[in-house]
This record gives C-alpha cells, sequence and structure tokens, in this order.
C-alpha cells in the first residue's frame, strides 16, 4: 500500500503547528481518521519514533492520521 506522508505547518494562536499527515492510497482510505497526541516536552522525543511507526500502521490499514507539535515543541513556533 501506498502512503502519503505531507508535512505542513497550520496556525494555531497566531503560532504556527508543525504537523505531518499519513494518507492512505483514497480507494482503500476510512471515512474516520484519527489525530495522535505526543506525550509533551522531554518524553516526546522518547516516543517519537514509536508515534510515527503508529501513524504509518494505521495509514496502511486505510486510516488517515494527524501527528503534530505542540505549541513550543519540536518544529512548532513558540517560547517554552
Amino acid at each position: 500500500m501506498i502512503i502519503t506522508e505531507e508535512h505542513l505547518f497550520f496556525e494555531c494562536g497566531g503560532m504556527l503547528q508543525f504537523a505531518v499527515i499519513f494518507l492512505p492510497e483514497e480507494k482503500l482510505q476510512h471515512s474516520e481518521g484519527y489525530v495522535v497526541c505526543s506525550p509533551f516536552a522531554e518524553e516526546k522525543k522518547s516516543s517519537q519514533r514509536m508515534l510515527v511507526d503508529l501513524a504509518r500502521g494505521l495509514a496502511s490499514k486505510g486510516f488517515p492520521i494527524l501527528l503534530f507539535d505542540y505549541y513550543a515543541c519540536g518544529d512548532s513556533e513558540g517560547d517554552f
């Protein structure tokens, strides 16, 4: 199965938040999807690989997935 991973920024409260959307092939895509909320701060870097693998696995089963960085974390704007 082909999975498309699209990196993007969206505005939230005047700040840019980073996100990745994992999209399965359109013909296999379910009507519902999931937003993956990662742990905050230090725990995020320990779990990032697992969350990306989870998102890819769910997308391979036909579910669209949104994985994002919280305000002031990862590639999102803001002061910690």
